[in-house]
This record gives structure tokens, C-alpha cells and sequence, in this order.
């Protein structure tokens, strides 16, 4: 393998990237970790006003199969949902749950369209819906 030599600057550069992706927290024993990108893309969804570089991983992350994919298996899984909802909270929005159980009703067909819209096979359904229900209770 060959070796590379870079600065200070471009190891921290190296560094704070990685720190950025990664959103994770320690609660006793569990760690809870939501990529970075699939926040955002999930941000958007939901209205959030993005702005600046974040805007930009949030729709390139929406031109990603993968992240359609991502936001899916999360929303299919109630456990899944509890650390989207922690991952949303850490990073200071407010009350996530009702912002999640309130516009289930605009994300779900808004993703659909642009799945759609991409030439994507992810559809969220029933499942996700019952799911984000369940958040009312």
C-alpha cells in the first residue's frame, strides 16, 4: 500500500469531514448512530429550511438510490424511528415527534413522487405509515 503525506491542515479537514457524517451519542450502554446525510435528506422531506453545504449533501443524498433506501428501512422499523427521532433531537430540532407524526401525511406521497421522479424502486407504504402513526400515542 502506498503511502500518503498530507499536513496538519488536511488531517483535521480529514477529520472534522468524518465528525460531520457521523451524528452519535452514548446512552449508557447503547450507541445511537444516524448518518448525517440521511438527516438531511430527511430534513428536507419534512420542509426544513437547509441552507449552505448542508443543502447541498441533502440533495445530492437525494439523487442516492441508497439514501431512498436508508430513509425506508428506518421508517419500516419503530426502533429505527426512536433513533432517527433521538438523532433529530441531538441536533437541536424540536419536538421531532410531532413534526414526524404531523406531516406523515405530506412526507410519504413527497417521497414517493421523487423516488419516482428518480427512477427509483423505494416506495414507502402502509407499514411506514401505521409506524409513523403509532407516534400520536
Amino acid at each position: 500500500m502506498a503511502k500518503l503525506i498530507i499536513t496538519e491542515k488536511q488531517y483535521h479537514a480529514i477529520l472534522e469531514h468524518e465528525k460531520q457524517n457521523k451524528v452519535s451519542i452514548n446512552e449508557g450502554e447503547k450507541a445511537i448512530t444516524i448518518d448525517l446525510t440521511i438527516l438531511l435528506a430527511l430534513g428536507t422531506l419534512l420542509g426544513f429550511d437547509i441552507s449552505g453545504h448542508n443543502k447541498i449533501k441533502a440533495e445530492n443524498a437525494l439523487k442516492d438510490q441508497k439514501t431512498f433506501q436508508s430513509i425506508k428501512d428506518i421508517l419500516s422499523s419503530e426502533d429505527k424511528i426512536k433513533d432517527l427521532i433521538s438523532s433529530f433531537e441531538i441536533k437541536g430540532m424540536p419536538d421531532p415527534t410531532n413534526k414526524l407524526f404531523n406531516d406523515k401525511g405530506k412526507l410519504i406521497p413527497k417521497f414517493n413522487k421523487l423516488s419516482k421522479e428518480s427512477g427509483f424502486d423505494v416506495k414507502l407504504g402502509s407499514k411506514e405509515l401505521v409506524n409513523l402513526h403509532h407516534l400520536g400515542k
